[in-house]
């Protein structure tokens, strides 16, 4: 395994003053208790890592377990190009960031612009297309940002309903905003009053536990998305991306100078409003 990528997320830590060992592929941390999976790209390849979540062979209706402990999945080409996101997020995770709490702050709708650079400075996927925006503002400053589709009809049990995508949640840098994503939903809901909201909890980072809190239930798991990493300037493409894109079936297109990276797959939740 490459080292210096571990080491410097070792040495990260160790500048916050937090307690950890480090073994094999495994950072883990005992206060709180967080196990940090790192996967190195290398002239080697990078294994396909062990996902955190025992994939049923049931009905969607499956009841998915999940570890004990809190685990992260945390990618060598991610860790460079999204350095300052990550950094971010684990003090977040780990108690190291300012608190603050939903209630002080206030709710507005903002602008395509300023949910795209928000978005783009404290999400690890960056910013996504979405239909309505809205913020948390504590002392006139950004601090929470949350977005959500358009509806699209979708078939359930009892019919079709109009079903919108949480597409995107943010808070800023390490903070910890509590009681956040709950704000922003419940004002959601109020302004665009949906039938049913969707989202996802990527598995590498959550189990979704934050989404069954707010009155979500599980749905299915999806298939872990397969990505091709290039082994020196560490961009990313998908696998989809390049079969279907022509310019990765070009004769200058090397996939050797590429190397396959295998996620954990996302949880999808499903919270209904109106039972029809």
């Amino acid at each position: 395994m490459n080292t210096s990528f571990p080491l410097a997320l070792c040495s990260f830590l160790e500048s916050n003053s937090v307690e950890h060992s480090f073994s094999g592929n495994r950072i883990t941390i005992m206060h709180p208790e967080v196990t940090i999976k790192v996967v190195s790209i290398s002239e080697d390849g990078a294994k396909e890592i062990e996902a955190n979540i025992s994939l049923p062979n049931e009905s969607k209706s499956a009841v998915y377990s999940v570890h004990k402990e809190k685990v992260i999945t945390i990618y060598e080409d991610l860790w460079q190009t999204k350095n300052e996101v990550i950094k971010s997020r684990l003090l977040a995770i780990l108690g190291r960031g300012e608190v603050i709490f939903a209630r002080k702050c206030t709710v507005a709708a903002i602008s395509a612009d300023s949910a795209s650079l928000f978005l783009e400075n404290n999400h690890l996927l960056g910013s996504a297309r979405c239909r309505y925006r809205y913020g948390l503002f504590y002392k006139k400053s950004l601090v929470a940002v949350a977005t959500f589709s358009q509806a699209r009809p979708m078939t359930r049990e009892n019919g079709v309903l109009s079903s919108f995508e949480w597409v995107r949640y943010a808070s800023l840098g390490s903070a910890r905003v509590v009681g956040g994503m709950g704000r922003l939903m419940d004002y959601f809901v109020k302004m665009v009053e949906p039938q049913e909201i969707m989202t996802y909890a990527d598995i590498d980072w959550s189990c979704g536990d934050v989404y069954k809190k707010l009155g979500f239930k599980f749905s299915e798991l999806t298939k872990p998305i397969e990505f091709y990493v290039h082994k020196k300037n560490m961009t990313r493409v998908s696998l989809k991306k390049i079969r279907s894109d022509r310019k990765y079936r070009a004769p200058e297109f090397n996939q050797e100078d590429y190397t396959l990276v295998v996620n954990s797959g996302n949880l999808k939740f499903l919270r209904t409003f109106t039972i029809l």
